[in-house]
């Protein structure tokens, strides 16, 4: 099979991969049959393989969660309050939060949610929010707010970002033009 961008035939790989996950975080699986393109990197997965990535992002998750502090965490009822006091029913048969779109944890038989996912779940229809920072970010994020390069603060500092999410993912757009314009 050749690969769609560049047209070059993929090579049988196996072995260990890191996937960087908006949500989670880098994670990193072993043992995953996967093909790969020698020139541009693109990646093809066995069904097996991404039923092996999804548990081990599943699994990160999970974990991440249950760090949370336990005060950030609301029963069904206050969930239900915050989204307008929907019925039990409708709460639990909504395809979005059986999908994850609301972080929740359960706790003898019992879940309870995390507030700030319901809150923004209430806003935008997605509760989720990134739950480990990406490192690759906050590099690119400290290289903004600490360059010496006047230029690269002028722009910085002219901009009004709502959110230093949102300047990264300006600056990283910006950055990633102009290196294309080298290659």
């Amino acid at each position: 099979m050749k690969c769609f961008d560049c047209n070059t035939e993929f090579v049988l790989r196996f072995g260990d991969i890191t996937i960087n996950d908006y949500w989670v975080g880098p994670v990193t699986v072993s043992g995953i049959d996967y093909k790969e393109c020698p020139v541009c990197g693109d990646r093809l997965y066995t069904l097996e393989s991404s039923r092996k990535i999804d548990e081990a992002k599943k699994k990160k998750l999970d974990s991440l969660i249950a760090k949370l502090p336990i005060g950030d965490f609301v029963s069904i009822r206050e969930a239900r309050a915050i989204l307008n006091n929907i019925s039990r029913q409708a709460f639990h048969k909504n395809h979005r939060i059986k999908r994850g779109f609301i972080y929740a944890i359960k706790i003898d038989d019992r879940w309870f949610y995390n507030k700030k996912s319901v809150q923004q779940f209430h806003k935008t229809g997605d509760g989720r929010f990134q739950l480990e920072s990406q490192g690759t970010q906050n590099k690119i994020l400290y290289m903004m707010t600490n360059s010496n390069n006047d230029e690269v603060q002028k722009r910085f500092q002219k901009k009004s970002f709502k959110s230093a999410n949102s300047a990264l993912e300006a600056w990283t757009r910006r950055y990633s033009k102009e290196t294309e314009c080298f290659q």
